[in-house]
């Protein structure tokens, strides 16, 4: 992978943790953590039981190891039918995707707060 495409991939990927470390701590002790149609919360929980946990750092962990496996070589010798660029272009669109997934998330947590 170029180093500019892995710098930026890298942190688009690293975000969502990082800004997820820094908003857990100003949150009230009750979150919700289920959305509903609407986008209207029907589920809330204890932030910090595994649920509350959950709803915060559970993207952000799996977007750092779908980063990590698909950046790694092994996944990139396995689909050695596209070329260097569009590998690269699908890894940076895979972590912006999950970047995208996370602000949602967020916007809907926060909002409903």
């Amino acid at each position: 992978m170029q180093k500019i495409l892995y710098k930026l991939g890298s942190i688009i990927a690293f975000a969502p943790l990082v800004l997820s470390l820094i908003i857990f701590p100003f949150l009230p002790e009750t979150i919700p953590t289920h959305f509903g149609l609407g986008g209207q919360p029907d589920a809330w929980s204890d932030k910090w039981a595994l649920a509350g946990l959950g709803t915060f750092f559970l993207l952000p962990l799996v977007s750092l190891a779908v980063f990590g496996f698909l950046s790694c070589g092994w996944a990139k010798d396995t689909y050695k039918t596209l070329s260097p660029k569009l590998w690269e272009a699908v890894v940076l669109s895979v972590a912006i995707i999950l970047l995208v997934c996370w602000a949602w998330i967020m916007v809907l947590t926060l909002t409903n707060t």
